[in-house]
C-alpha cells in the first residue's frame, strides 16, 4: 500500500461524500490493489548450501567443491532434504518520521484512523519468472507479526497458505489458498495501527541424486497480489478532506 493508495481512499469518499453519509454502518467500500511485492528462490544457493550439510554429514567428499551437473557413477544414490527459506519481504506501512520510507508512507496512519475493515477479494499467487529445471516444490507463505522476525524464530512466523507445485518453467497465475485461520492473520496485520510485517516463503527441496540424474538450478520469482476492499467511514473520511483541503490552502499561502 504506497501514499497513492490513501489518496485513493480520500478521493474516492470526496465523490461519494453526499451518498456515502446514507451508506448502511459497514462504511464506504473502496477498492484497492496491492502487487509490488515479492519473493525470490534461487536454487543455486540453496544446492550450495546443500553441498555444505552433506559434507557435515559425510555423504559426499569434504573436497568436493561444487556439485556436479550430473550425478556421476562413482558416487552412489543419495536422497537428502534440504530445508529452505526465502529473504523475507517487509512491509512497513507506518515508518518512523524522518526515515527514508516516511515520505512513501507517511500518511498511512491517518488513512488507518477511516478505515472501518479490511476485506480480502482475492489473493493470487503469479510466477513472474521461472528458469527452474525441475518442478517446483510445494510452498509455504508465512507471516511475521515483526518485520525483523528471525529467520530461525520458528514461533514467530505462522503459515498462512499454500502454493501446490508446479511444472519446471511454469509462469502464470493461481489463486491462493489459505491455510485455516491464515486469512484472518493477514487481514489483523492489515488494519493494527502499526502496520509492519514480514512474508517469506518455506519448503524443501526433494534431493533424489542418482547416477546420471540432473542436478535442479534456477530461479523462481514469486509475486504476491492482493485485491481487497477497504471500509471507510464516511464522516471519518469527509473530516479527513476537509483537514487536507485546509493544508493546501495554508501551504499555497505560505508560498
Amino acid at each position: 500500500m504506497k501514499k497513492s493508495s490513501y489518496l485513493s481512499i480520500i478521493c474516492s469518499a470526496a465523490l461519494c461524500a453526499v451518498s456515502a453519509l446514507s451508506c448502511d454502518s459497514g462504511g464506504l467500500p473502496v477498492k484497492l490493489v496491492i502487487d509490488e511485492y515479492t519473493m525470490d528462490i534461487n536454487v543455486d544457493n540453496i544446492m550450495a548450501s546443500a553441498l555444505v550439510d552433506m559434507q557435515n554429514r559425510g555423504l559426499i567428499s569434504p573436497n568436493t567443491a561444487v556439485f556436479p551437473i550430473l550425478w556421476p557413477e562413482s558416487l552412489p544414490a543419495v536422497n537428502f532434504l534440504k530445508d529452505f527459506v526465502t529473504e523475507p519481504a517487509q512491509f512497513d506501512l507506518t515508518p518512523e518520521e524522518g526515515s527514508p520510507e516516511a515520505e512513501k508512507y507517511g500518511d498511512i496512519g491517518t488513512a488507518t484512523k477511516m478505515v472501518k475493515r479490511i476485506d480480502i477479494d482475492r489473493m493470487v499467487i503469479r510466477f513472474d519468472v521461472n528458469s527452474l529445471t525441475w518442478d517446483s516444490p510445494e510452498l509455504l507463505i508465512q507471516v511475521a507479526g515483526d518485520k525483523n522476525a528471525s529467520a530461525e524464530d520458528r514461533l514467530a512466523w505462522r503459515t498462512i497458505g499454500i502454493v501446490p507445485a508446479k511444472p519446471a518453467g511454469w509462469v502464470g497465475d493461481m489463486d491462493f489458498e489459505f491455510v485455516p485461520g491464515g486469512e484472518r492473520y493477514l487481514k489483523t496485520q492489515l488494519m493494527e495501527n502499526e502496520k509492519e510485517f514480514a512474508v517469506r516463503i518455506r519448503s524443501a527441496l526433494n534431493l533424489k541424486l542418482a547416477p546420471g540424474n540432473k542436478l535442479p538450478a534456477g530461479k523462481l520469482k514469486i509475486r504476491l497480489i492482493i485485491a481487497g476492499t477497504f471500509f471507510v467511514d464516511a464522516k471519518e473520511a469527509i473530516g479527513t478532506i476537509t483537514d487536507e483541503v485546509s493544508k493546501a490552502k495554508e501551504g499555497e499561502g505560505e508560498e
